[in-house]
């Protein structure tokens, strides 16, 4: 039973990370396959401190849509 509530979990947080801007979704990909901040960085033109404030930032958008139920 657990099993299948983190399936939905799973699949209802990718929904909302398909609901991102192109450039945030991207970010998070590289951010979920261990691509360090650095790197994500360097690959998008961004500076790494701003790639961890953004991560920190669509993390917690996509937790506040997570508990709206959106």
């Amino acid at each position: 039973m657990n099993e299948v509530i983190d399936l939905i979990v799973n699949e209802e947080i990718l929904i909302l990370i398909n609901k991102l801007t192109p450039i945030k979704r991207e970010i998070m990909r590289l951010h979920l396959i261990g691509t360090k901040q650095k790197d994500i960085g360097v690959a998008l033109n961004l500076s790494q401190s701003y790639v961890g404030r953004l991560i920190k930032k669509i993390c917690k958008e996509i937790k506040i849509s997570y508990e709206k139920g959106a």
